[in-house]
């Protein structure tokens, strides 16, 4: 819940734990036939030190479990979409959503969101009271540069994205070479197009946000952004690295360069 929003709207939202079957079951048998939707990202980053991956057969389980308790599915894939493949989350773990909302890669450097869904849900928008207006709605500046861009991303068997893929790749691999290299506790996690960095000390193993930020040594971390930044590498407060098409086997190679003199300067 945020500043200025009503109480009263907590009322119609049941949080669950990421990737706990059992917390989604009891909360559909506590509150049998009044949900509407399920909501989740299909990989947990909204929150600090995230990138989460789904267990195996999780989203699965939340599709037959919408399915059964005639709800919806709905993907929030403003970081998966258009990045781990050209399908998102839908293609990429073979489980359908109802309806899937989309931004930043959907457009590159254009300001742009959209959402889309089954044609059963769609139609609603046209054929009901349902309303969604706005200044901005399919401003075609906007349109016409996403269009451009996912043109661009698609061109050559999705080449340009295969290149994201490959170069987040050698990111990793670089940072889990350090990680050998240093008695910090440092933590990496991965997705096609994105990459963590943390320093965690707790032994348990990271499944959700919650337990993502258990044993994070904050001061580390901040020093860490910092020893980045003071070497020309800037990287998200949460520690995200994105990958984008622009980024050539030589940058990885700097950011490496320089990720391992930081690692150095914080163990000094």
């Amino acid at each position: 819940m945020s500043l200025g929003q009503p109480s009263s709207d907590a009322l119609n939202i049941v949080a669950v734990e990421w990737n706990d079957p059992e917390a989604v079951t009891n909360a559909l048998e506590k509150y049998r036939g009044e949900f509407a939707a399920i909501i989740t990202e299909p990989i947990m980053f909204n929150g600090f030190w995230s990138n989460i991956q789904p267990f195996e057969g999780f989203l699965r389980f939340l599709r037959e479990q919408c399915d059964a308790n005639g709800a919806l599915l709905v993907f929030d894939e403003v970081q998966t979409g258009f990045r781990i493949s050209l399908g998102g989350a839908v293609e990429h773990f073979g489980v359908a959503a109802d309806l899937s909302a989309f931004a930043k890669a959907l457009s590159g450097g254009v300001c742009l969101a959209a959402f889309a869904g089954r044609k059963e849900v769609m139609k609603r928008l046209s054929e009901t009271n349902t309303v969604h207006t706005g200044t901005y709605n399919a401003y075609p500046p906007a349109v016409v540069g996403a269009l451009r861009h996912l043109t661009l991303l698609a061109a050559s068997s999705a080449a340009k994205l295969q290149h994201v893929h490959h170069q987040t790749a050698l990111l990793e691999r670089g940072f889990r070479d350090l990680v050998t290299q240093t008695d910090l506790p440092l933590l990496i996690r991965a997705s096609p197009g994105a990459v963590t960095t943390a320093f965690r000390t707790a032994p348990t193993h990271v499944i959700s946000q919650c337990s993502a930020a258990e044993g994070l040594d904050f001061s580390l971390q901040r020093a860490w952004q910092l020893a980045l930044q003071d070497r020309g590498v800037r990287i998200t407060p949460e520690g995200l690295w994105y990958v984008s098409a622009a980024h050539s086997a030589n940058d990885i190679a700097i950011t490496l360069d320089a990720a391992r003199d930081a690692l150095q300067s914080l163990s000094s």
